[in-house]
């Protein structure tokens, strides 16, 4: 191979991996990888008495409820997450490389700024190397899950989900749920997810899942067989006090997610 065309194919080859890096690279311009996760998730969408969430907002934000769509009316978020896969931003495990742990979010808006995103109150974990976490919520907490599935030819099957969260101050979280398996839609989401100890930070969710709302009152939805929830959270005591409203249940069988630092 003579020297010119060597020298051609090597500035091709330069010229195509930098495209590569432009067209796939995940990050924007100025953005720094923080963490990726491949994990499960549930998620209770309550409307609860919005004076009292409010009280647990910075006070430059102001609660959210959502405006439409299966969890039209929610303004407050139980999550419990099974994480699978917990990394580094140089894809090595954090910690033990697994992760589980029930979050309380609310979407909220900065009436200052005007920017959106869900806000985190509090996040219970097993992992004792993630205390006080990113979002300095964190607490640890005994998280354990009972995930059982059947299912038969082309059937959907049935799922059955428990949940059991002891941590201190007495909180206790318990959910057991069973219900019929739909087929889950897909979506692409990027969002923003900040802290209600420290407001003025937040990351960058970029999410690819997978979500089966099992139930859900706007949209009449409820293949619900057996439900059983509680929620004794001493701080949350004027939240979960009888008059919240269960607007939807949300399985996300995938939630692979990527995120970065502003």
């Amino acid at each position: 191979m003579d020297s010119n065309r060597f020298i051609f194919m090597k500035r091709w080859s330069l010229f195509l991996t930098s495209v590569w890096l432009v067209v796939f690279s995940t990050n924007g311009v100025g953005e720094t990888p923080a963490q990726a996760t491949v994990e499960s998730r549930v998620i209770l969408a309550i409307h609860a008495n919005a004076a009292m969430v409010q009280q647990f907002l910075p006070s430059s934000w102001k609660l959210n409820s959502v405006a439409k769509g299966p969890l039209q009316g929610a303004n407050l978020f139980v999550v419990f997450g099974d994480r699978a896969i917990d990394q580094d931003p140089n894809g090595k495990p954090r910690g033990e490389g697994i992760a589980r742990f029930t979050a309380f979010a609310v979407p909220a808006t900065n009436t200052e700024s005007g920017k959106s995103g869900a806000m985190v109150l509090r996040i219970f974990t097993a992992n004792s190397q993630d205390i006080p976490g990113a979002y300095k919520t964190n607490v640890l907490a005994s998280v354990s899950r009972q995930f059982s599935y059947s299912g038969e030819d082309m059937a959907f099957g049935v799922v059955q989900d428990k949940w059991l969260i002891e941590a201190r101050d007495h909180a206790d979280i318990r959910l057991a749920i069973r219900y019929n398996k739909s087929l889950p839609s897909r979506s692409d989401r990027e969002f923003d997810v900040y802290s209600s100890v420290e407001p003025n930070f937040y990351r960058i969710y970029r999410v690819d899942q997978g979500t089966d709302i099992v139930m859900s009152k706007p949209k009449n939805i409820d293949r619900l067989l057996d439900y059983d929830a509680r929620i004794n959270v001493p701080e949350f005591k004027d939240i979960f006090d009888g008059s919240e409203e269960l607007i939807a249940v949300a399985a996300l069988p995938w939630y692979v997610r990527k995120v970065f630092l502003p």
